[in-house]
Parts: C-alpha cells; structure tokens; sequence
C-alpha cells in the first residue's frame, strides 16, 4: 500500500520530462521568465489533448505551434507497463519556481494503482530532482485492494515519508484505521503514526479473542474489533503497535479501556505478545478484571495482571497482588493462580489466603499459605481449604480447627444438648 502510493505520487515526473536541467544563457532564462499562464479564452492557443488541458503558457518572441501540435498527437496516448500516465483539466509550469501543477479532475495511473484528487503539485530542486509532491481536495489513492483517503497527501522526497492530512483513513477488506493525520515512511524503518483521535478497526477473529472464555461455545466466526486512541503506531523493523493515550479496545464479547497498549507481532498480523498498563480495565459479560499491568503471551496461552488486581463476577470479587491465568482451546480459561494477600467475598462469606486457585473443569477453588474463611464471627481454618462454588461445598484438611460464635438462641440450644 504506501509503496504503491508513493510510486503514483512520483508519477508527476512524467510531467517535469525527468531530465537534467540543461545550462541557459542569461537571454534564454529571461525569456523563460517572461511565460506567463494564460487563461482559458483570452488569447493564446487553448487545446484540447488527453489531458483536456484548458490554458497553455506562452512567450511573445516564440512559436508554440509545434508544441501544440504534439500536444494533440497525445490525445489518444495510452499508457504502457512501467510508465505513469496523468491526466488533468489545467497544466501549469513554473521553472522559475520550479513548480509544476496539474489541476481539475487529476488522475495519475501507474502499474500500482490509481490517484486521484482536484490539484496535484510538484517541487523541483535546483537540480531537476522532486522534492514535494503534494496532492489537495478529494485525495484518494487506490492500490489493489487498498484505499487511502484525505483533503491533503504530500511525499517528502528525501525524508520518504507521507503525510495525509484532513479526514486521512486507510483501508483494505480487514482494517480501517483513522484519524485527523496519517504519517508514513518508506526509507529505512517503516513506520506508521496516526493522531490525534485514532480509530482501528479490525475485522476477524484475532481482536480481543485474546480475552478468555469460559464456555466452550465461544463464537469463532470474524468479528469486529473497535480501538480508539489519542495516537496509533507502527513500527514494521520492530514489529510493533503502540496505541497510546485513553485507549478504548471494543468488541461484541469483550471490552477494555487502559492508557497503552503495545501489541508485539510475529511476522505479518501473528501476535507475540500483548502488553496493557495504566489503570487497565477489562470485562467480558459479566465478568471483569481490573489490574495497573496486564500482558497476554500467544505462545503460552496466558495473562498475567499485576499490581491492584481485581477479578469479579456476579458472584464473587478476587482481590490481590497477582493473577496468572491459563489458557486452552479457543482462549477458554483452564485454571487460574492468585497470590500475593487474595481477598474473595461472596456474600458474607470472605476468604482470605496467600495463594487462591481455581479449576474451571472441577469447578472449584482451593486456598493454600494460611487460609481462613469466615462468615460472621465465625472462622474455618487449616492447610488447605476446598470449596465448590456452585454446590456450596466446603472440605478443609489437614489440621481443620473451626471457631464458633453463635447467637443466644443457638448456644442455649446447644448448651442443652451438651447436658443430656
């Protein structure tokens, strides 16, 4: 895609006949001074060729006839592999300025693709070479099935950087991305940045897929991943995407707002790694975590949250230092480990342990390092404690102690068991 742009932006050399300015005499260069441009209907020769221009530049001492005849030997041109063909309502030239312009319904054709926008302007350096080439109003560049849209598109010759500015978006079948600007680079690293007010789009089935599943008739058909950003980039030699400032991440299973994301790839569109921090908040249904770091690792099928962790349902809420949760299948969860102070309430029952984890195949959790679980006054305590959310079993073992503390009623009643 930005290959193809540039090589049609660098068609406007077609026009500048690609040569080396050749010496001219201080008579010569006057006289060139002296073409003015002419408009269309007062006087000079108007034309009508393939690039149905309107007004043609003219000098009082010289005959353009012969240049107007070639012109109209043009009118059937058609291009050939390899060259650039532009075509346009008005050509002006400025070799004083060194400026060339093409306006009116430009379009530029190469073996690439296709621009097309209402003006189209290039600039020369002393030495005949482009320098700019800029591109105004309804830009739009065409490139096998790619799409890149803007008010303004200009090429840095010697820096190879692009910069579509006004409305920019490029777009192929699977990704949009937006913004207010768009800067690229074909020299050296290939890089990509798009701000302010970012927007990504991606369809298929990577998006945040990466969010795990508990039920295993999670949808695999293509979705649609939303992002939006203060600022998105690419960096191809790094193989790396930042998305930076009020990161927002949405799709019709999951969703996830943070301060950066830093997507590591493998190749073309195969993530490595996921990295998100700052403040990073995420829900899935009713499911939702909370955590100032979170990483995803595609070769291990894991996330990591760290720092202020927090983990609910509508059932209970996880709170501690870490959570390590592993993947299987389709991103389903497999099992997860906490540790570092867990917390989980449910009801009035709380749970309290160094380490808490839980098997999503047995459907239960196990406290270890110094369990408790209360409810009330009440305190269950040993090695280990299990428990099975779902059918409200409880197993504690080895060394169970368990202190009581009942309401009046009870312990009369219990007293008076005690005594028959």
């Amino acid at each position: 895609m930005r290959r193809g742009m540039v090589m049609l932006l660098a068609g406007v050399l077609v026009v500048s006949g690609c040569s080396k300015r050749e010496e001219r005499s201080a008579r010569e260069e006057a006289e060139w001074n002296k073409i003015q441009p002419l408009e269309h209907g007062k006087g000079g020769a108007g034309v009508s060729t393939n690039v149905a221009t309107k007004a043609v530049v003219q000098s009082k001492s010289e005959d353009y006839a012969g240049l107007i005849a070639r012109m109209k030997q043009m009118q059937g041109i058609t291009r050939r592999k390899g060259q650039a063909l532009l075509t346009g309502e008005g050509l002006i030239l400025n070799y004083k300025n060194r400026v060339v312009r093409m306006d009116g319904d430009v379009k530029v054709v190469d073996d690439r693709g296709v621009l097309r926008s209402e003006s189209l302007t290039g600039r020369f350096t002393e030495k005949n070479e482009v320098e700019i080439i800029e591109a105004r109003r309804n830009v739009r560049i065409t490139s096998e099935d790619r799409v890149a849209r803007a008010e303004k598109a200009e090429y840095m010759v010697a820096t190879g950087a692009i910069e579509l500015e006004g409305r920019a978006s490029i777009s192929d079948p699977t990704h949009l991305i937006k913004g207010e600007r768009i800067f690229f680079w074909m020299k050296g690293s290939r890089r990509m940045i798009c701000e302010p007010n970012a927007y990504l789009m991606m369809r298929g089935t990577s998006g945040l897929a990466q969010t795990p599943q508990v039920s295993s008739k999670t949808n695999a058909t293509a979705r649609v991943t939303e992002v939006w950003a203060n600022r998105v980039s690419f960096d191809e030699a790094k193989e790396l995407v930042e998305m930076e400032g009020n990161v927002r991440l949405r799709d019709k299973q999951a969703a996830m707002n943070c301060g950066m994301v830093r997507i590591f790839l493998l190749g073309t569109n195969q993530i490595d790694r996921i990295e998100a921090r700052d403040e990073v908040n995420a829900w899935s249904g009713l499911r939702k975590m909370r955590a100032d770091r979170a990483v995803y690792q595609s070769a291990t099928q894991d996330i990591v949250l760290n720092g202020n962790v927090r983990v609910s349902n509508a059932q209970a809420t996880m709170d501690c230092g870490m959570v390590h949760i592993y993947l299987k299948g389709t991103n389903e969860i497999d099992w997860i480990e906490a540790k570092d102070d867990v917390i989980i309430q449910s009801g009035e029952r709380r749970a309290l342990a160094g380490k808490a984890s839980y098997y999503a195949k047995e459907g239960k959790v196990v406290l270890e390092e110094d369990p408790k679980m209360k409810q009330g006054k009440n305190i269950m305590m040993g090695d280990r404690i299990t428990f099975w959310p779902d059918n409200r079993r409880m197993v504690c073992e080895p060394n169970a102690r368990l202190l009581l503390y009942p309401d009046e009623k009870t312990k009369l009643k219990l007293m008076k068991d005690l005594k028959k």
